[in-house]
Protein backbone atom coordinates (compact mmCIF):
# COMPACT_ATOMS: atom_id res chain seq x y z
CA UNK A 1 0.00 0.00 0.00
CA UNK A 2 1.49 3.31 -1.07
CA UNK A 3 1.57 6.11 1.51
CA UNK A 4 0.32 9.54 0.53
CA UNK A 5 3.19 11.99 0.18
CA UNK A 6 2.99 15.43 1.76
CA UNK A 7 1.87 18.19 -0.60
CA UNK A 8 5.33 19.81 -0.47
CA UNK A 9 6.79 16.69 -2.11
CA UNK A 10 4.48 16.69 -5.09
CA UNK A 11 5.89 17.57 -8.45
CA UNK A 12 3.07 20.01 -9.25
CA UNK A 13 4.15 23.08 -11.16
CA UNK A 14 2.44 26.39 -11.75
CA UNK A 15 0.07 26.20 -14.66
CA UNK A 16 1.47 27.63 -17.87
CA UNK A 17 4.94 29.02 -18.38
CA UNK A 18 4.39 32.27 -16.52
CA UNK A 19 4.68 33.17 -12.84
CA UNK A 20 3.35 36.55 -11.72
CA UNK A 21 3.23 37.69 -15.33
CA UNK A 22 6.91 36.85 -16.00
CA UNK A 23 8.31 34.06 -18.10
CA UNK A 24 9.93 31.28 -16.10
CA UNK A 25 13.12 31.90 -18.10
CA UNK A 26 13.27 35.52 -16.85
CA UNK A 27 13.33 34.59 -13.17
CA UNK A 28 16.77 34.58 -11.55
CA UNK A 29 16.88 31.12 -9.99
CA UNK A 30 19.87 32.03 -7.85
CA UNK A 31 17.75 34.56 -6.00
CA UNK A 32 15.16 31.92 -5.20
CA UNK A 33 15.64 29.38 -2.45
CA UNK A 34 15.81 26.06 -4.32
CA UNK A 35 14.59 24.02 -1.37
CA UNK A 36 11.19 24.74 0.11
CA UNK A 37 11.08 25.41 3.80
CA UNK A 38 9.22 22.52 5.35
CA UNK A 39 6.92 22.95 8.27
CA UNK A 40 7.71 21.01 11.40
CA UNK A 41 5.08 18.48 10.30
CA UNK A 42 6.89 18.12 6.96
CA UNK A 43 10.23 17.58 8.69
CA UNK A 44 8.60 15.06 11.01
CA UNK A 45 7.13 13.12 8.07
CA UNK A 46 10.46 12.98 6.22
CA UNK A 47 12.38 11.88 9.33
CA UNK A 48 9.73 9.26 10.12
CA UNK A 49 10.23 7.81 6.63
CA UNK A 50 13.91 7.06 7.36
CA UNK A 51 14.19 3.32 7.88
CA UNK A 52 15.80 2.05 11.06
CA UNK A 53 16.16 -1.58 10.08
CA UNK A 54 16.06 -3.60 6.91
CA UNK A 55 18.04 -0.97 5.02
CA UNK A 56 19.92 -1.87 1.84
CA UNK A 57 23.35 -1.80 3.59
CA UNK A 58 22.01 -4.02 6.38
CA UNK A 59 20.58 -6.49 3.88
CA UNK A 60 23.90 -6.56 2.01
CA UNK A 61 25.72 -7.39 5.27
CA UNK A 62 23.26 -10.19 6.09
CA UNK A 63 23.68 -11.69 2.59
CA UNK A 64 27.48 -11.49 2.88
CA UNK A 65 27.44 -13.17 6.30
CA UNK A 66 25.37 -16.03 4.92
CA UNK A 67 27.73 -16.28 1.96
CA UNK A 68 30.65 -16.54 4.43
CA UNK A 69 28.87 -19.33 6.32
CA UNK A 70 27.70 -17.44 9.42
CA UNK A 71 24.23 -17.84 10.90
CA UNK A 72 22.79 -14.80 12.56
CA UNK A 73 19.95 -13.23 14.44
CA UNK A 74 18.45 -9.86 13.59
CA UNK A 75 17.89 -7.04 16.09
CA UNK A 76 18.69 -7.97 19.67
CA UNK A 77 16.36 -5.64 21.55
CA UNK A 78 17.68 -6.82 24.92
CA UNK A 79 21.26 -5.69 24.20
CA UNK A 80 22.47 -2.10 24.57
CA UNK A 81 22.15 -0.12 21.34
CA UNK A 82 19.97 -2.81 19.73
CA UNK A 83 22.63 -4.22 17.38
CA UNK A 84 21.52 -4.69 13.78
CA UNK A 85 22.94 -8.22 13.54
CA UNK A 86 23.93 -10.67 16.27
CA UNK A 87 26.04 -13.81 16.04
CA UNK A 88 24.92 -15.42 19.33
CA UNK A 89 27.17 -18.48 18.98
CA UNK A 90 30.26 -16.23 19.00
CA UNK A 91 28.82 -13.41 21.20
CA UNK A 92 29.53 -10.89 18.43
CA UNK A 93 27.30 -7.97 17.49
CA UNK A 94 27.37 -6.01 14.24
CA UNK A 95 26.24 -2.45 13.77
CA UNK A 96 25.66 -1.28 10.20
CA UNK A 97 26.24 2.47 10.49
CA UNK A 98 25.28 5.10 7.96
CA UNK A 99 28.38 7.18 7.24
CA UNK A 100 26.65 10.57 7.53
CA UNK A 101 24.58 9.82 10.62
CA UNK A 102 27.44 8.28 12.60
CA UNK A 103 30.22 10.63 11.48
CA UNK A 104 32.48 8.23 9.56
CA UNK A 105 35.61 10.33 9.10
CA UNK A 106 37.22 7.99 6.53
CA UNK A 107 34.79 8.67 3.69
CA UNK A 108 33.45 11.72 1.90
CA UNK A 109 29.85 11.17 2.98
CA UNK A 110 30.73 10.87 6.66
CA UNK A 111 33.15 13.78 6.71
CA UNK A 112 30.54 16.09 5.17
CA UNK A 113 28.42 18.11 7.58
CA UNK A 114 25.21 19.94 6.82
CA UNK A 115 25.54 23.64 6.07
CA UNK A 116 21.98 24.43 7.03
CA UNK A 117 21.14 24.56 10.73
CA UNK A 118 24.77 23.65 11.49
CA UNK A 119 24.50 23.82 15.28
CA UNK A 120 21.65 21.31 15.37
CA UNK A 121 23.22 18.81 12.94
CA UNK A 122 26.71 19.01 14.44
CA UNK A 123 25.26 18.37 17.92
CA UNK A 124 23.10 15.53 16.55
CA UNK A 125 25.97 13.73 14.82
CA UNK A 126 28.35 14.32 17.75
CA UNK A 127 25.76 12.85 20.14
CA UNK A 128 25.38 9.81 17.83
CA UNK A 129 29.16 9.27 17.92
CA UNK A 130 29.20 9.60 21.73
CA UNK A 131 26.25 7.18 22.07
CA UNK A 132 28.00 4.68 19.77
CA UNK A 133 31.12 4.75 21.99
CA UNK A 134 28.99 4.31 25.13
CA UNK A 135 27.11 1.35 23.60
CA UNK A 136 30.38 -0.34 22.56
CA UNK A 137 31.66 -0.03 26.13
CA UNK A 138 28.42 -1.42 27.60
CA UNK A 139 28.49 -4.40 25.24
CA UNK A 140 32.13 -5.13 26.16
CA UNK A 141 31.19 -5.06 29.85
CA UNK A 142 28.49 -7.66 29.13
CA UNK A 143 31.01 -9.90 27.34
CA UNK A 144 29.96 -9.13 23.76
CA UNK A 145 32.33 -8.11 20.98
CA UNK A 146 30.96 -5.28 18.85
CA UNK A 147 31.92 -4.64 15.23
CA UNK A 148 30.96 -1.72 13.02
CA UNK A 149 30.40 -2.03 9.30
CA UNK A 150 30.13 1.31 7.53
CA UNK A 151 27.63 2.06 4.78
CA UNK A 152 30.48 2.88 2.34
CA UNK A 153 31.90 -0.63 2.85
CA UNK A 154 28.66 -2.23 1.63
CA UNK A 155 28.75 -0.76 -1.89
CA UNK A 156 31.02 -3.48 -3.32
CA UNK A 157 30.68 -7.19 -2.45
CA UNK A 158 34.46 -7.79 -2.35
CA UNK A 159 35.05 -4.76 -0.09
CA UNK A 160 32.23 -5.88 2.19
CA UNK A 161 33.53 -9.46 2.41
CA UNK A 162 37.01 -8.18 3.31
CA UNK A 163 35.62 -5.78 5.92
CA UNK A 164 33.53 -8.53 7.50
CA UNK A 165 36.41 -11.03 7.52
CA UNK A 166 38.72 -8.46 9.11
CA UNK A 167 36.18 -7.34 11.75
CA UNK A 168 34.98 -10.83 12.62
CA UNK A 169 38.43 -12.40 12.77
CA UNK A 170 39.57 -9.68 15.19
CA UNK A 171 36.43 -10.10 17.32
CA UNK A 172 36.64 -13.90 17.34
CA UNK A 173 40.36 -13.80 18.15
CA UNK A 174 39.63 -11.56 21.15
CA UNK A 175 36.92 -14.01 22.22
CA UNK A 176 39.32 -16.94 21.96
CA UNK A 177 37.32 -18.63 19.17
CA UNK A 178 40.24 -18.36 16.72
CA UNK A 179 43.84 -19.26 17.33
CA UNK A 180 46.42 -16.50 17.01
Amino acid sequence: MKKDLPAAWSSARPSGNRVAGRSLLDIDCRAMDATPRASSAGVHNRMAAVRHSGTAPEQAVRRALHRLGYRLARKAYSLPGQPDIVLPKHRVTLFVHGCFWHGHSDCAKGARRSRTNEDYWNAKIDSNVARDARVMKELAELGWRACVIWECETKDARTLDNALKRALSAALRRAGHLSQ
